[in-house]
């Protein structure tokens, strides 16, 4: 199987598909393991942290090569993953949620990881640090730390605890955030619900909500699944690509707000794609050209 240079519609295809999100390669270094919300948080070289929602196995240290869309949220959607090394350390810069007695939550990449340390440090609440950690195989431990700056609101992540009052919990911690007078939660908020939320950090480490990003339920968490198709198209319009693979075939729908490239009847492709609530929705689509290896199925002879 070699990739053929289809410029013309294979430009079409790039524009056209990951118009929520944008395609693109990502690298770093795996600092956390969240299989609640089926994701992984890395260090870029940069510095900045980087969640990816994956269902594939990393181990902390993972030096990974990610290739998938950036969803509206900061968070990538990988579509695949390459182990390229394994790091003992990491540098990263991220917000201090909360210092305990032996480690601190920090908000990085619209996720929130703990650091254990040996000596307490005087960080406060919302303070933005650079923070350099030994990988010790599940856990990351503080080498050093510098004060960046202080913000006044954090991005956090967590499962809610209880809606009234309401209590996240991060990493394990609950976190009774207070709800301003004016401001109310959504009705369909419950308890087990994956929540992101811009909170501000106030004396006394209280947290006052500022807004609510995405919310997740269980189910909805459990229910996505990532498909990968190699095969022929049978039927492409604006709104969905069918495929044929092995026999069987498959209806990528387009992503909400998106317009599909209109392929012709037998181009080879490989097919990309997330069932949430039962609808498959295309993210990625490569066209290839086919070596007779038959991966196409019965949909070989219309190419």
């Amino acid at each position: 199987m070699k990739v053929t240079t289809v410029s013309a519609l294979v430009a079409a295809v790039a524009i056209a598909v990951p118009a929520q999100a944008n395609a693109g390669s990502f690298m770093g270094v795996v600092l956390a393991k969240q299989s609640h919300r089926h994701a992984l948080v890395l260090a870029r070289a940069t510095g900045a942290g980087l969640t990816v929602r994956t269902s594939a196995r990393a181990r902390l240290g993972d030096r990974l090569d990610v290739h998938g869309l950036r969803l509206r949220d900061g968070t990538v959607r990988a579509s695949r993953l390459a182990l390229r090394s394994h790091a003992r350390y990491a540098v990263f810069r991220g917000v201090v949620v909360r210092q305990l007695r032996r480690s601190t939550l920090v908000a990085t990449g619209g996720s929130v990881i703990r650091i254990h340390h040996a000596a307490r440090d005087h960080l406060r609440a919302g303070e933005v640090a650079r923070f350099r950690v030994r990988i010790d195989d599940d856990e990351l431990v503080e080498q050093a730390v510098k004060s960046l700056a202080q913000t006044a609101n954090v991005e956090i992540e967590g499962r809610v605890v209880s809606v009234s009052p309401f209590v996240v919990s991060l990493e394990g911690l609950p976190i009774t955030i207070t709800v301003p007078p004016g401001m109310t939660l959504p009705a369909a908020l419950s308890p087990g619900d994956e929540i992101e939320l811009i909170v501000s950090v106030g004396a006394g480490n209280v947290f006052t909500l500022v807004a609510i990003g995405e919310i997740e339920n269980e189910n909805q968490i459990e229910n996505e699944q990532e498909v990968e198709v190699k095969g022929f198209v049978v039927s492409s319009t604006a709104a969905q690509l069918v495929v044929q693979s092995n026999g069987k075939t498959f209806t990528f729908a387009a992503a909400p707000g998106t317009t599909l490239p209109i392929l012709p009847v037998g181009t080879f492709v490989e097919a990309n794609g997330v069932v949430v609530k039962g609808v498959l929705t295309l993210e990625r689509v490569k066209i290839e050209d086919d070596d007779g290896d038959g991966s196409g199925g019965d949909g070989h002879g219309g190419h």
